[in-house]
């Protein structure tokens, strides 16, 4: 057994240990360190191009809508139905964000009634029968951009096409 590990820590010393046969090419790589700076640039190049053209129109969009002050620019995530309100929940910066309105509300738009403060897609709710327990998001919005403009006592949610 005390062989084995003799055996063991060779093979790691060998393998950590540079070999004195290394040809000129890898002594050339050894002596051109990137700095710091170089890698980070390098890291954000690769980052560039992974990212594809779509998203970079979604920020236009989302930078054109964010001149006004009060608008929001959301993802469509979910939404959760209680007993006296629902909240809808958007992804806003990278952040979770809900928005509270009362079912009152809510129904009055389902059903194609005009509430004045409130600017909202009527089918925001899964309208699915199968659905046990309260609706959750309707699939159909889920993951689309929303335009989100919310004082006190009002909120729009405008799909972004």
């Amino acid at each position: 057994m005390p062989y084995f590990y003799a055996l063991l820590l060779c093979l790691l010393l060998a393998k950590c240990t540079p070999s004195s046969q290394s040809d000129s090419s890898s002594t050339e790589n050894a002596n051109q360190e990137e700095t710091p700076e170089e890698i980070e640039s390098d890291t954000a190049v690769e980052a560039d191009q992974d990212t594809g053209v779509e998203q970079e129109k979604e920020t236009q969009v989302e930078e054109e809508l964010r001149e006004d002050p009060k608008a929001l620019v959301g993802i469509y995530e979910d939404a959760t139905v209680y007993a006296g309100s629902t909240d809808f929940v958007f992804q806003v910066d990278g952040q979770a964000q809900l928005f509270r309105i009362s079912n009152e509300i809510y129904f009055q738009i389902e059903d194609g009634k005009t509430v004045p403060n409130y600017d909202l897609p009527p089918d925001l709710l899964d309208p699915s029968e199968e659905v046990e327990g309260p609706p959750g998001g309707n699939p159909k919005w889920m993951g689309k951009t929303f335009q989100i403009i919310q004082t006190d006592n009002s909120l729009k949610l405008i799909p972004i096409k």
